[in-house]
């Protein structure tokens, strides 16, 4: 909770907080005269104890207070209080998507760090308002608390004990209701994480197409329903703990308490003849108020276990390490040289994925990674974007040993295009630069890299040019790009990014052979500008890269130019071969 109250404090402004605690007190006031002052008031005028003069001025004096006070809510509630969610709301999204900025991408790969991230972004919010909420609810109980204690103390002692020793027994069943609930909570996390899948598989438009025309939504709509009985299974083992506690905690409040005070006081007024009619009323409700607030506590104890709880979510993802820049680790944003590879070995799982990996990539290059599906492949280029770390061997890029580079080197060293490149509902100019096209310089730097990459006339054919948006989700004039010129955006990306070495992962899978060949013109036209990686099946377009590897079982089984594989008469030369008897 002081993390909680902590973030309150620091995103919403002070006046709005003594607002709320004024706005507690004199509640918890007018809860007290309505509910013990007037009735207490009215009884005493009908006994002949009160005049009926003084009876209206109390009434009076109570209504127009409140209702000063609720036209006053009123107005705070409409104009402020959504203003103020809002920036709270803004802060504490801002707060979780720069951690999430800043942590290592090899936490990506866990599973449990969605989870996290989910349960972080899902209850910190209401978390931080329950906070304040509960803080607020405390001053009330205390002021309502501390009345009622007076007054029965003053009419009658013994009840107190009565009431706090019922209350006691509230509040043990309330904390072990919370239990149970945390409990549910905890188990249901990973269910929601699968409801949250399934979801996606029919809202999101690459799902679309197959489930509609084949039978995988059979398989989706399983998963579901036994989804479905797990959470059927945790209702019922949570209610048949939780509903006998639940059903005790409403017979001590409802019934036991009030008709134990109320037999307790008849008996003191009819029998002894003790209480006068006021005081028989002041007893009654305030007896049962007592108790509601002493049970009460059991609720609180319960709201601040479970804030406790929702806000160590918080605290476990916030709690990752910020490896983006580790301290002692060397940052390096320019590739000048060469990239060595020495006797690189990596196992995953204990299986063996590469063996003994040695090259070299020269500034400038074209490199073609070949082979088999499972060859090792993309495996490799994990390890030289530093995603992995290998088990042995060595990867210096310009002489310096990759081990030691940040995360922050590798971003500004590598930039990868895979099949599907990741294009943003922007503007074109806002997914090459990633970040808004503000100057002439930033415009100019546009057009130019359009022109590098052969969308520019293309482009100028747009009434809003650059600053077209891509994709239909939120825009309906968006405009829809073909896989070839979304490869080209993200080069052209890659070019205003200064990233010197780009990793084409599979980039003309999708691809017409037209575009797939203008693809490979590209990468030629641009080489004295950037360092090619190149994954792919397709040989007939490689042939004037640089250096071919052909990896199979994680070892490297071939590697030069095209023409010194062809020599060579092996694998690759084989392939080739095929190929070329097969198109013509």
């Amino acid at each position: 909770m002081k993390t909680a109250l902590k973030l309150y404090f620091l995103y919403v402004p002070k006046w709005y907080f003594i607002y709320l605690l004024i706005q507690t007190v004199v509640s918890s006031l007018l809860s007290l005269s309505y509910g013990i002052l007037i009735p207490a008031t009215v009884a005493s005028y009908f006994a002949g104890t009160t005049e009926f003069k003084s009876v209206v001025q109390i009434i009076a004096f109570v209504l127009f207070f409140d209702l000063f006070i609720l036209a006053i809510g009123k107005i705070v509630g409409y104009f402020m209080t959504p203003k103020l969610n809002y920036v709270c709301q803004k802060e504490v999204n801002m707060l979780l998507f720069r951690k999430m900025n800043q942590i290592s991408l090899q936490y990506y790969d866990d599973s449990q760090f969605y989870d996290k991230y989910n349960l972080a972004n899902k209850n910190t919010l209401p978390s931080i308002y329950a906070s304040i909420d509960l803080l607020l609810s405390i001053l009330g109980q205390l002021i309502s608390i501390g009345s009622m204690l007076t007054l029965i103390l003053l009419i009658d002692p013994p009840i107190l004990l009565f009431m706090i020793g019922c209350a006691i027994v509230s509040v043990i069943i309330q904390i072990i209701e919370s239990i149970f609930t945390l409990k549910l909570q905890k188990e249901s996390v990973n269910i929601n994480h699968i409801f949250e899948y399934i979801s996606r598989t029919f809202y999101l438009k690459k799902y679309a197409l197959d489930q509609r025309f084949t039978k995988i939504s059979d398989v989706t709509l399983a998963l579901y329903q036994n989804t479905i009985v797990r959470v059927k299974k945790y209702l019922d083992r949570f209610m048949k703990r939780a509903m006998p506690w639940d059903c005790l905690d409403a017979g001590v409040t409802d019934i036991f308490i009030y008709f134990s005070i109320l037999i307790f006081s008849c008996y003191r007024i009819a029998v002894l003849n003790q209480y006068a009619v006021g005081d028989l009323v002041a007893i009654l409700t305030s007896s049962i108020t007592l108790f509601r607030r002493l049970s009460g506590i059991g609720g609180i104890l319960s709201q601040l276990f479970d804030i406790n709880k929702k806000m160590s979510f918080f605290s476990d993802f916030m709690a990752y390490p910020d490896d983006y820049t580790q301290k002692g680790q060397q940052i390096k944003d320019s590739f000048k040289h060469e990239i060595e590879v020495q006797n690189l070995c990596f196992s995953y799982q204990e299986k063996k994925v590469l063996n003994n990996i040695t090259l070299k990539i020269p500034v400038g290059s074209i490199l073609a990674l070949i082979g088999p599906n499972g060859a090792g492949k993309s495996t490799l280029v994990k390890l030289l974007r530093g995603l992995y770390h290998q088990d042995s061997g060595y990867i210096l890029i310009d002489g310096v040993d990759s081990r030691s580079l940040s995360e922050h080197s590798f971003s500004h060293l590598f930039m990868v295009v895979n099949q599907a490149p990741v294009i943003y509902e922007m503007s074109i100019a806002e997914n090459i630069l990633l970040k808004p096209c503000e100057s002439a310089e930033d415009a100019a730097n546009v057009w130019d890299l359009l022109q590098k990459v052969g969308l520019k006339d293309k482009i100028m054919q747009y009434e809003n040019g650059f600053h077209t948006i891509i994709g239909r989700e939120f825009h309906p004039d968006g405009i829809e790009l073909s896989g070839g010129e979304m490869q080209k955006i993200a080069i052209a990306r890659c070019l205003a990014s200064k990233n010197k070495i780009l990793i084409l992962d599979e980039p003309s899978s999708h691809l017409d052979p037209i575009s797939e060949h203008q693809l490979f013109e590209l990468l030629i036209s641009l080489k004295k500008e950037l360092t090619f990686i190149v994954i792919t099946h397709n040989i007939q377009n490689i042939v004037d890269a640089d250096q071919i590897v052909w990896l199979e079982n994680g070892n490297v089984e071939e590697i030069g130019s095209h023409f010194d594989l062809m020599k060579l008469g092996k694998k690759y030369a084989a392939a080739f071969n095929s190929l070329y008897n097969t198109l013509r």
